[in-house]
C-alpha cells in the first residue's frame, strides 16, 4: 500500500508506478487514439486539488475525460480514492470528472518484473464505475466487483467517454437549425412554385408537404454533417472553407463538392440524395436554406459528436426511433456471440449485420460501433475496416424509402447497403 496523503492520494513508490504501468499500456493498445490521450500518474491534474494524481486519465476529442484508479489486492481504499475524483475539475477542460473507474489488481500481478506485460494482457481483474453527484456517487455494480480483461475495462472505458451533455447540445443544435431551415422554406416561393410537390416529394416518397420539408432539411443537415467527417480521409474542401472561399453562391460550390466526392467514392446515398434535393432549389433561397444548416455541420464538428451514433433517429422527424441506450445494449450482447476471428475481420466474408426494419439506422449504427471496438482491441487501427464493413457486411431494409436513405449515413458514418421496398 502507498503512503497516503490530502483526500486519498498517494505517493506511490517507483515500483508500484512500473506496475501498474503496464496495465496503462496495456489500455494504450486497443485503442488507436488512445496512445497520446493516456497519462500516468500526472501531477497538476486538479487545480484544485494539486496533490492528488490520478492513476490513469484518458482524455479525447468531444468526449468525457475518464478517471482510471488503481490498487492492488484487496484495494481497500481505490474506491475511496475514485469517489474523490469524481466533481472535480481538469486544468484542460470546463467541465468536471463525471466517471471513474476503480480496478483491483491481483497479487500475481506484484511479482515477476519481466513478465509483467504478458501477465497484465491475459489477467482478469475486479473493477467499479463510480459516477454521479460528488456528494453522493454511485457505484455499479452496488456490491462487489465486475470481473474482467483488460478489453472489458477498455470497452467500459469507452462507454464512459461517452459525454451525455455534449450529445444532448449536438440534438439541440440539430433541431434547432432544421427548424430554421424548415422555416425558412415554408416563408419562400417554394411551396408555391412547386418544388416541394414536384420534386422534394418525389425523392423523399412523401406526399405531405410539411413533412417533406423537414425530411429533406434533415438529409441536407446530414450530409453537412458527413461532409465534416471526411475532409481528413478524402481531401475535400471543409464546409466553413467553402464558405469563405466560395466566388459564386453556396449551393453551387457544396453542390460541385458533393458530385467530385461522389466521382471518388460511392456516397451517393449521402451526397446524391441529398444534391437531389438541393438543385432544384432557386439559388437565392438555396442559400438562406444552407446557413443555418451549414451552422449546425460546424458546431458539431467543433463539439466532436458529429460522429457519435447516439445522434442517429433523432433529427427532428415524425417518426418513432429506437433509444440509443437500448442499441446500444442490443448491440453489446449481440457482439460477443460474433463467431468471426477479431484479428482478420478484412478477410471475413461471413459476417453480415442486417437490420429489416432499419428506420435512421441507429441499431445498425450501434453495431457497428460495436464490432469495430473489438476489432480495434486486436488490431488497434479501424481505418480501414469501416469501409470493409459499409461494402461487405452492413445491410439496412426499410418500408420507406426516406428511411432506407437516412439510415446509409447516421452521424456515426455509417453507411449501409439499404435495399429499400
Amino acid at each position: 500500500m502507498a503512503r497516503e496523503t490530502e483526500r486519498g492520494g498517494c505517493v506511490r513508490c517507483r515500483r508500484c508506478r512500473q506496475r501498474y504501468s503496464h496495465f496503462a499500456n496495456a489500455l494504450r493498445n486497443k485503442h488507436q487514439h488512445w496512445s497520446d490521450a493516456l497519462t500516468i500518474d500526472e501531477p497538476g491534474v486538479f487545480p484544485e486539488a494539486s496533490r492528488l494524481r490520478p492513476s490513469i486519465l484518458i482524455r479525447g476529442s468531444g468526449e468525457q475525460p475518464v478517471v482510471i484508479e488503481t490498487e492492488f489486492e484487496p484495494a481497500s481504499s481505490v474506491e475511496d480514492d475514485a469517489r474523490g475524483r469524481v466533481g472535480l475539475v481538469p486544468a484542460f477542460a470546463s467541465d468536471p470528472i463525471k466517471r471513474v473507474i476503480a480496478v483491483s489488481l491481483s497479487h500475481p500481478l506484484r511479482r515477476d518484473q519481466a513478465s509483467l506485460p504478458v501477465q497484465t494482457d491475459g489477467a482478469d481483474f475486479g473493477y467499479c464505475a463510480i459516477s454521479g453527484d460528488p456528494c453522493a456517487p454511485v457505484r455499479w455494480p452496488a456490491g462487489g466487483w465486475l470481473t474482467g480483461g483488460i478489453d472489458d475495462i477498455a470497452l467500459c472505458i469507452e462507454h464512459a467517454m461517452v459525454s451525455q451533455h455534449l450529445i444532448d447540445e449536438g440534438i439541440s443544435i440539430l433541431e434547432r437549425d432544421i427548424r430554421v431551415a424548415t422555416r425558412i422554406v415554408k416563408d419562400t416561393k417554394l411551396y408555391c412554385c412547386g418544388v416541394i410537390e414536384q420534386h422534394m416529394g418525389p425523392v423523399l416518397n412523401e406526399r405531405n408537404g410539411g413533412q417533406a420539408a423537414r425530411m429533406a432539411m434533415t438529409l441536407i443537415a446530414n450530409a453537412l454533417t458527413f461532409h465534416a467527417s471526411i475532409v481528413g480521409p478524402h481531401d475535400i474542401p471543409s464546409v466553413s472553407q467553402i464558405q469563405a472561399q466560395r466566388l459564386g453562391p453556396l449551393q453551387g460550390t457544396v453542390l460541385d463538392t458533393w458530385q467530385k466526392t461522389l466521382a471518388e467514392v460511392h456516397y451517393w446515398p449521402i451526397f446524391g440524395v441529398a444534391s437531389d434535393l438541393l438543385a432544384p432549389v432557386r439559388v437565392q433561397d438555396a442559400d438562406r436554406i444552407l446557413d443555418p444548416l451549414v451552422q449546425a455541420a460546424n458546431q458539431l464538428a467543433d463539439l466532436g459528436v458529429k460522429g457519435r451514433h447516439d445522434l442517429s433517429g433523432r433529427m427532428f422527424l415524425a417518426t418513432f426511433y429506437t433509444v440509443p441506450t437500448s442499441t446500444t445494449l442490443l448491440a453489446e450482447l449481440a457482439a460477443p456471440r460474433l463467431d468471426t476471428d477479431r484479428s482478420d475481420l478484412l478477410g471475413n466474408k461471413r459476417l453480415s449485420i442486417a437490420d429489416f426494419s432499419c428506420g435512421t439506422g441507429t441499431l445498425l449504427s450501434a453495431a457497428h460501433h460495436a464490432v469495430l471496438t473489438r476489432f480495434r482491441q486486436v488490431d488497434g487501427d479501424d481505418s480501414e475496416t469501416h469501409r470493409h464493413m459499409i461494402e461487405h457486411s452492413i445491410i439496412g431494409t426499410d418500408i420507406a424509402t426516406p428511411d432506407g436513405q437516412r439510415s446509409r449515413r447516421s452521424p456515426s458514418e455509417t453507411v449501409c447497403r439499404c435495399r429499400s421496398s
